[in-house]
């Protein structure tokens, strides 16, 4: 399920699934994976927006380390009554513990309404 709040400027939405895996035909153990999301942005001048966000997902309960976060901060630009949006975003991915895997990222994405 999610919830989405939108007052004026402020923007908030949180974002909660869960999945349960049965194995009919092996006959093994049912998983569970669990998952949410969360996020907040504020538009400024109906032009630029900062947003942040942090999501986690741990896609089976039968496998202890597999738990996946990231931290994401973004800006935001809208142009032609937000007609057209530009984003350039960075994201860090968070390791389990004991591991050196540097896969942080930045994108740039753009998106034209017509």
């Amino acid at each position: 399920g999610d919830l989405r709040v939108k007052a004026g400027p402020f923007h908030f939405l949180g974002l909660v699934q869960r999945r349960t895996t049965m194995h009919l035909t092996t006959g093994a153990p049912d998983e569970v994976s669990l998952g949410y999301s969360l996020e907040a942005s504020y538009l400024l001048f109906d032009l630029v927006e900062p947003a942040v966000r942090f999501s986690s997902l741990d896609p089976s309960d039968k496998v202890p380390t597999r738990r996946a976060q990231d931290l994401s901060a973004a800006i935001n630009l809208y142009l032609f009554k937000q007609a057209a949006h530009l984003s350039v975003s960075y994201e860090h991915r968070m390791e389990a513990a004991g591991r050196t895997l540097q896969n942080d990222g930045l994108d740039l994405s753009m998106l034209a309404h017509f």
